[in-house]
């Protein structure tokens, strides 16, 4: 039975669409039955999107009068999972040999020289606004220091930069690959042929490419393909034109193509986004990176930061690119990674903190600066990160900067159902708290701090990082305090330690004091993760047993009824 659920799971979670939420600031007037007019603004992303008022009021296009109307978040949440559960039947049967999406991938495939691919499609009814799109998405997608109108970089360059240039990235475009259909026909209906827009492509590209080039890790699966279609994309239209794609992350096993393979590999994750974007004067311009590197990042693996069901959570806000952070700078300049997103790469091995220490010149993670972690002594799941983030590179339009101390608590099944900081309900799992969002030094969380449109006010964000005014310390007892979800080896829900003396120096480096009680400092922490993924530092085994559930069961089976464990990581049958 447990096996059948574990399959059961897996195809739902390879079926799950991940997207970059709305662009903040998108708003319209729209027209009810009634004849009245309301003030709206854009919001959720592909899965879940809709309007709302300054007033917190949710509306929806009626396709039977043409009129808009108000929803509750109930009834969305409701069509969400009814999608979810088409997909995932859809997906049935390919779950065993299918990639989960929001879980990262063996970092070792995240070094060296890659090659990714994109293609360019176009529409009957839509072509690139360019004359030779093909020319400049490859100069947008490689060249070293691209900085032609508002670029600040090209794909490559974020990539190289958030690596340390260890990730190198070439991509080979091709197209424009020209669609016998328009674009409705892919993204009428909450996008749902969105699938067979890129089988569609790839077919046709076929004689062009050969897709084994894009297998990093030789297991027979192509690690991406990348649509780039012409026009714009939903995610920051101001028309309310429910036909356009929005750009966003899926597979095709959950549109029923489970075994879709060219040149011998198969093609199941993908990732498409938009050519242009609106303005703020309602005109039109090339999109930035900032789409591309997010959804891109999600082929890696990673999830999305923001609260996917708008439960009203802050997640990670224009701190991280998986979050509102894809639109800095105008998605022109997004934000780098997060020390975290390092870690899962393996781009960086964070210094754990344990004994009494001072840090000084601590450098920004623009600049490769050192990463700190801090483990829940019961629960190496629960961490605090240490980064310096400062406005510089890709950095450069970061809503603050200072110490950003990001607190983790790591659940593999959240991070399938990319649900990472929602806390509304999600199919067939719950969650009650944010699993990654960052320790605000002033104390407030920002969500209470939003403008009519319902978005964070970034003004507000800026005092995020530490130190705040007279805030310089996070310890058991300041505001706020060193808190933690689970208990700790004391069975307090206190992390047991002390940062204080947080200080900014005027070359942007960072140092602070470390200190572990004194009646702390003889307590050991666990020395692996609990349960089967291990997102930190790896030390060696001692053959500590874990139930498939991820409990930590002692150091021998002896004892134990017949079953399955983890033991050093692996399953193994008593």
């Amino acid at each position: 039975m447990r096996k059948l659920l574990s399959v059961l799971l897996l195809s739902m979670v390879t079926s799950l669409v991940m997207a970059v939420p709305a662009r903040p600031g998108i708003w319209r007037t729209i027209k009810l039955a009634d004849g009245s007019e309301v003030r709206v603004t854009l919001r959720g992303d592909e899965h879940l999107h809709f309007w709302q008022s300054a007033e917190g009021v949710t509306y929806v296009a009626d396709g039977t009068t043409g009129y808009y109307k108000a929803v509750t978040m109930k009834s969305l949440e409701k069509k969400m999972v009814a999608k979810q559960k088409r997909m995932s039947r859809a997906a049935n049967g390919a779950a065993q040999k299918l990639r989960a999406p929001g879980v990262a991938k063996d970092p070792s495939i995240f070094k060296g020289s890659k090659r990714g691919l994109i293609l360019l499609v176009e529409f009957s009814d839509k072509r690139f606004s360019m004359s030779n799109p093909k020319d400049f998405y490859t100069h947008v997608a490689n060249d070293k220091g691209y900085n032609k109108g508002q670029f600040k970089g090209s794909i490559r360059d974020y990539f190289l930069a958030q690596s340390g240039g260890t990730f190198d990235l070439t991509f080979d475009v091709v197209g424009p690959i020209k669609l016998s259909r328009p674009y409705r026909y892919y993204g009428m209906n909450d996008d749902d042929r969105a699938a067979d827009m890129i089988r569609t492509a790839c077919l046709q590209a076929n004689d062009s490419v050969n897709y084994s080039t894009y297998d990093w890790d030789n297991d027979g699966e192509a690690e991406e393909v990348f649509v780039l279609y012409a026009g714009h994309g939903q995610a920051d239209s101001p028309t309310g034109d429910d036909d356009l794609i929005w750009p966003h992350m899926s597979s095709l096993a959950g549109s029923g193509y489970r075994n879709f393979k060219l040149d011998n590999t198969l093609i199941n994750t993908y990732a498409c986004s938009c050519e242009l974007r609106y303005t703020n004067m309602g005109g039109s311009e090339v999109a930035g990176i900032g789409t591309f590197c997010h959804e891109f990042s999600h082929c890696m693996g990673f999830p999305d930061m923001y609260d996917t069901s708008y439960s009203g959570n802050y997640g990670m806000g224009g701190w991280d690119l998986m979050d509102a952070g894809a639109y800095n700078g105008k998605g022109y300049v997004p934000a780098g990674y997060t020390g975290y997103e390092k870690m899962v790469c393996g781009w960086t091995k964070p210094v754990e903190l344990t004994t009494d220490t001072t840090i000084t010149n601590m450098k920004s993670l623009a600049d490769m600066g050192q990463t700190y972690i801090i483990y829940n002594k019961a629960n190496r799941d629960e961490y605090y990160i240490l980064d310096n983030r400062q406005k510089k590179d890709f950095d450069a339009t970061l809503p603050g900067h200072g110490m950003i101390i990001s607190h983790i608590d790591y659940d593999r099944t959240l991070w399938r159902y990319n649900a990472v900081n929602t806390t509304s309900g999600t199919y067939l799992y719950g969650n009650d708290h944010q699993r990654v969002t960052i320790i605000h030094a002033d104390g407030d969380d920002d969500s209470g701090h939003r403008n009519s449109q319902g978005y964070l006010i970034m003004s507000t964000e800026s005092t995020d990082a530490y130190p705040y005014a007279g805030n310089d310390s996070l310890t058991n007892k300041s505001t706020p305090a060193a808190t933690l979800y689970n208990d700790n080896s004391d069975g307090t829900k206190f992390m047991n330690c002390s940062i204080t003396n947080i200080k900014e120096e005027s070359d942007g480096t960072m140092s602070f004091v470390f200190r572990v009680p004194a009646n702390k400092k003889n307590e050991q922490s666990p020395t692996v993760p609990t349960g089967i993924d291990n997102v930190g530092i790896t030390p060696k085994p001692n053959h500590r047993v874990y139930s498939i559930s991820g409990t930590y069961l002692g150091t021998s089976l002896d004892s134990l009824p017949h079953g399955i464990y983890i033991v050093d990581g692996k399953k193994v049958v008593k």
